[in-house]
């Protein structure tokens, strides 16, 4: 295993096997953690690998290293039960399902396997944390961390805390997405990321935005006011390329 990351980031949870949770692995063994990906799947560790090879050759453009996506070093392990996946966790990135009811378990079970220390998000695209985490004991410590795809390509990943998120973590969530070399950002409330696509024109969402809708709120704007221009502006330039291609696919 690398060790590029930040010395305190060593394992990480990945809690769903699929296309954006195998993204998601890519980058974190790249990055030097150790992960856990915790699905029932009894095939998942197949799937799981051969995601890994496929993506293997982009990481390796980036200048990182790809030997914990190829070989079996040790450094990726698979769990069904996700309470014990996490148990040496110091970040849970969840993927499951997006279903509050199944979010809601997740969660739960969850916080009853992770470290105290460990940084809670979800990938999610439409439930906000608020939701999913009404079965949590500490429900301050979940955090939307939901990517722009692929999340081991796309630096920009939204950090959106619910009401109840405490301001610990959502600094320590926007500490490790850049120790990940992404570009993290603090919405400044709940809104779901569908969204963002039904804005008919960059000038809507450019709009959007500037209404406060992914404005750090005043606890987080000291921490985030350097990086808000660049992550809006990288995010609208992000976009407007997800349309270029989905246009030229017709």
């Amino acid at each position: 295993m690398s060790s590029d990351a930040q010395p305190r980031y060593s394992e990480a949870a990945v809690v769903g096997g699929g296309v954006i949770g195998v993204s998601w692995t890519a980058l974190f063994l790249a990055r030097g953690l150790g992960v856990t990906v915790a699905d029932p799947l009894p095939d998942i560790a197949d799937r799981v690998r051969a995601g890994l090879r496929e993506i293997a050759p982009t990481i390796a453009k980036l200048g990182l290293p790809v030997h914990d996506l190829t070989d079996d070093t040790g450094a990726l392990k698979f769990n069904a039960d996700v309470t014990a996946a996490v148990t040496a966790a110091d970040v849970v990135q969840e993927n499951g399902p997006e279903r509050a009811d199944v979010k809601q378990q997740l969660w739960a079970a969850i916080e009853r396997g992770a470290p105290a220390h460990a940084i809670f998000a979800s990938s999610s695209s439409s439930i906000p944390a608020s939701v999913m985490s009404t079965a949590m004991r500490e429900p301050g410590r979940l955090v939307i961390g939901h990517p722009f795809n692929p999340p081991h390509l796309v630096p920009l990943v939204e950090i959106v805390p619910s009401p109840t998120s405490s301001d610990a973590a959502v600094r320590d969530a926007v500490t490790f997405y850049r120790a990940m070399g992404k570009q993290p950002q603090v919405l400044g409330r709940e809104i779901p990321f569908v969204e963002l696509f039904r804005h008919p024109t960059i000038e809507s969402l450019a709009q959007s935005l500037g209404e406060g809708a992914a404005g750090p709120p005043p606890e987080h704007k000291a921490e985030q006011a350097r990086a808000r221009t660049e992550t809006r502006r990288e995010g609208l330039r992000q976009l407007q390329q997800v349309r270029r291609r989905r246009g030229s696919e017709r």
